[in-house]
């Protein structure tokens, strides 16, 4: 009998469940357009859905871009921190709906009342979240004491440099990786800081989040779904910046192609900053249009990073790197 799994089986693995997350965005946004298609106009926001036609799929979609987040496993221990973060934030943004709005086509009943639901449906995440720990923790206690098969250590080899890409960097590309390298040397100290409060400071915010729910449900129901919409694509924006860490020490890559794959995610990173500021100023001005288009983007822009990582990472399972404090010591080395 041969392995009963091999670093081929992981890196598939890895590999749709990225891929996944770009067809959770395209499913939730062609069951928009569609409900648009049929109505006679757009809805303010993408959220305001929820009432549409387009409710179950925009239940399922978010509660699955939750589940994945929260399954796949990150380089470092930073890194799986937002993502378990993100992840379960991105299924309480489906499960806890915004004001109703007028509709501008089929939907959910005038009289269908869908934070009544809230109650019900959020503690019933947060239940799964402390069992879903618990069985994890216990299943660690127990292999820990059992001997790991050969099969199931599984590694990935790296790829060869591509032909021609061992070339010095021409001047002006030499001169941003000089200024993109004293930039992370000046953050360096801040960086290592947040290594070790980071996962403990988003349990203490998902802690908070739960206290107020059980303490002033009103508050929780009226509040959670915008919060929790910011503190995803926060976590994916910081979860951009670590591939760009990641990327920028990969060794089988020459320096044009790493320079590229970094410039990428930071690009990508800064895009949803920007994306995630304006949002917040049509949501102050009451720019309906305007938010809609923008949420559109920052969903394109979630969904790019996905698809741009599975590009990076399409032979190998993940980053081979033990912490975010061995990435920035290996770039510091490298400067």
């Amino acid at each position: 009998m041969g392995d009963l799994v091999t670093p081929e089986d992981a890196v598939t693995t890895y590999r749709y469940v990225r891929l996944a997350l770009v067809a959770l965005v395209i499913f939730l946004a062609a069951s928009v357009i569609n409900t648009w298609w049929h109505a006679s106009g757009w809805q303010n926001s993408i959220s305001a859905y929820f009432y549409t036609s387009s409710h179950s799929v925009f239940i399922a979609s978010l509660c699955a871009v939750g589940i994945c987040l929260i399954v796949y496993q990150g380089s470092t221990t930073t890194e799986d921190a937002l993502l378990n973060f993100s992840g379960v934030l991105a299924i309480v943004v489906g499960l806890v709906p915004t004001e109703r709005e007028e509709l501008r086509g089929p939907g959910l009943p005038e009289d269908f009342d869908a934070k009544a639901f809230v109650e019900n449906n959020v503690k019933a995440l947060l239940i799964a979240c402390v069992a879903g720990a618990a069985v994890y923790l216990l299943i660690q206690a127990v292999r820990s004491r059992l001997a790991t098969p050969p099969q199931a250590e599984l590694s990935c080899e790296t790829t060869n440099s591509p032909p021609g890409d061992a070339k010095p960097l021409p001047p002006v590309l030499a001169a941003v990786v000089r200024f993109l390298g004293s930039v992370l040397s000046a953050a360096a100290p801040a960086l290592r800081w947040l290594e070790r409060v980071l996962p403990r400071l988003l349990l203490a915010a998902l802690t908070a989040g739960a206290v107020v729910f059980f303490v002033d449900l009103p508050s929780f129901v009226e509040n959670s779904h915008t919060f929790a919409a910011y503190g995803m694509f926060g976590g994916i924006t910081v979860v951009a910046v670590h591939y760009a860490c990641y990327a920028a020490i990969r060794k089988d890559r020459g320096p044009r192609t790493r320079l590229a794959f970094v410039i990428a995610y930071l690009i990508i990173a800064a895009l949803m900053v920007v994306t995630l500021l304006v949002v917040g100023l049509f949501q102050v001005t009451g720019n309906g249009l305007g938010l809609l288009v923008v949420e559109f983007i920052v969903i394109g822009e979630f969904a790019a990073f996905w698809l741009f990582q599975s590009i990076d990472l399409w032979e190998l399972e993940k980053y081979q790197v033990q912490s975010l404090s061995q990435v920035l010591t290996e770039l510091e080395e490298s400067r």
